[in-house]
């Protein structure tokens, strides 16, 4: 069970287990025990480390009066190896009194090579060739993985293969993601399990799992079992989470659609909805207000990736979208100018976000444009030039004051042009400010050079205030 045999006596003690129904029994209820000790003994690992940094901190005690100076020579010592020996020396004590390792129990012993019925040598049974449906991406801690044909969990190392039928589980704390052979991604939160019994194929034992699911051009489902909740969710490029626990199961659809089957029941839920399903029994599709904090579990996952990640790059501009949505609806505008240049960031991700592309958030986003021309400095250059492309003429022309204000250029275009003529009429003059700042970027240090995103063709335009298409 705790994957220390080599691979010998592992084969055989398979071909074993797949003849002799007596010990395949009670090599399933040690290999269920084992996984029901590890959740249960979650709380106390956590304990032990707790108990370790508190030790640490009651020894770290100042010098007292009159301390020789050979003690005060020590404290250097005591600092560089006397407080992780201890801290370690308690962890370890309260690990030795959780696990008890002076009792005995009763163990299987390891079934050597089977003897070949005619000649007497050692045969080694060979394990069948398995079917690959992805790899170990990365992880924050250990993971476990156990064979279709075996009873026994071992760690699976990063990059490891996850082959067809594999049962995988995390541990308290530990997060992973597994990238697909069909390029979907899966992640799965801690103290989570799983079964891939075929590709584009998990059913959930118990935990937290997103799917990030890969189009095919064949049309192949992607299909999420939750067997407590005896449901299953099919998805076509998109992206959800699921939560299982006591019996039902959550659904949060991130992005695109999934239906949902429990009991003969059927649903659909779409982008942006969630719904609980208890005993084949559907809830109420509820609206998620902030699919960002319902997912958050993710982000630690994201942030082992890298800034260059495209997702991470999107959560964060959604978080800064937010920051700016609440200080537009919550604050006078007055209290968001007096945070200077700080504000800049998050109301350009607002105006850029879906949520301010609404009729009741036409007027704040505006206000929002006119507060980023005001205090904008030379390092939100390429965030100005972005904005040239919007849709509403008033929000081009607040970023045309502020780029002349900062730059001395207008490019041949007067701000006020760019609010009072139509998108494609400014098009040739966003293409000049891309041109000038791919000649100029190098003048601005500290400023992002490639932080001018490629022009995206606004075919419908917003109604500027003369009244204009």
């Amino acid at each position: 069970i705790d994957g220390e045999i080599d691979d010998a006596d592992c084969f055989a003690l398979d071909a074993h287990l797949a003849e002799c129904a007596g010990c395949r029994a009670v090599a399933e209820a040690l290999a269920g025990q084992d996984v029901e000790l590890d959740r249960a003994f979650g709380e106390r690992r956590l304990a032990a480390t707790a108990l370790a940094e508190r030790v640490i901190l009651k020894l770290d005690l100042p010098p007292r009066v009159g301390l020789n100076v050979g003690a005060l020579k020590s404290r250097s010592w005591w600092a560089t190896w006397g407080k992780p020996l201890v801290a370690a020396a308690a962890g370890f004590g309260l690990a030795i009194l959780v696990t008890r390792p002076w009792r005995v129990t009763n163990t299987p012993t390891a079934v050597g090579p089977t003897p070949h019925p005619s000649t007497g040598a050692s045969v080694v049974a060979a394990r069948p060739a398995t079917q690959s449906v992805g790899q170990l991406a990365l992880a924050t801690g250990a993971v476990f993985v156990c064979p279709s044909d075996s009873q026994q969990w071992r760690p699976l190392e990063s990059g490891g293969t996850v082959e067809v039928g594999m049962k995988v589980r995390t541990g308290p704390k530990v997060r992973c993601e597994f990238k697909l052979a069909d390029g979907s991604e899966v992640r799965l939160n801690a103290d989570t399990e799983v079964m891939l019994p075929a590709a584009r194929r998990v059913e959930v034992a118990a935990g937290q799992v997103f799917s990030s699911v890969h189009k095919q051009s064949d049309g192949a489902p992607f299909v999420v079992n939750a067997a407590a909740a005896q449901t299953t969710m099919t998805a076509l490029g998109t992206a959800f989470d699921v939560t299982c626990q006591s019996g039902s199961a959550t659904l949060t659809v991130v992005e695109g659609s999934v239906k949902v089957e429990s009991a003969g029941n059927e649903n659909v839920i779409a982008g942006g909805e969630s719904l609980t399903i208890s005993g084949g029994q559907f809830g109420d599709k509820k609206q998620v207000d902030n699919l960002m904090r319902a997912t958050q579990w993710v982000d630690e996952i994201l942030v082992l990736k890298g800034r260059d990640n495209p997702e991470l790059a999107r959560r964060i501009d959604d978080i800064f979208a937010q920051l700016g949505h609440e200080k537009m609806w919550y604050l006078q505008a007055q209290e968001v100018r007096r945070l200077g240049d700080h504000c800049v960031a998050p109301l350009t991700r607002y105006i850029q976000s879906d949520r301010s592309k609404t009729p009741d958030e036409q007027m704040k986003r505006r206000e929002a444009a006119r507060i980023i021309g005001d205090v904008a400095t030379t390092w939100a250059i390429p965030e100005l030039i972005n904005l040239l492309a919007d849709a509403d003429g008033d929000v081009r022309y607040s970023a045309a004051v502020a780029l002349q204000r900062l730059t001395g250029q207008s490019l041949g275009r007067r701000p006020e042009q760019w609010r009072d003529q139509t998108w494609l009429t400014c098009e040739p003059s966003i293409n000049q400010w891309h041109g000038w700042w791919a000649q100029n970027k190098g003048k601005f240090p500290g400023v992002d050079p490639d932080a001018v995103k490629p022009v995206e063709v606004v075919k419908k335009e917003v109604v500027t205030p003369k009244g204009k298409g």
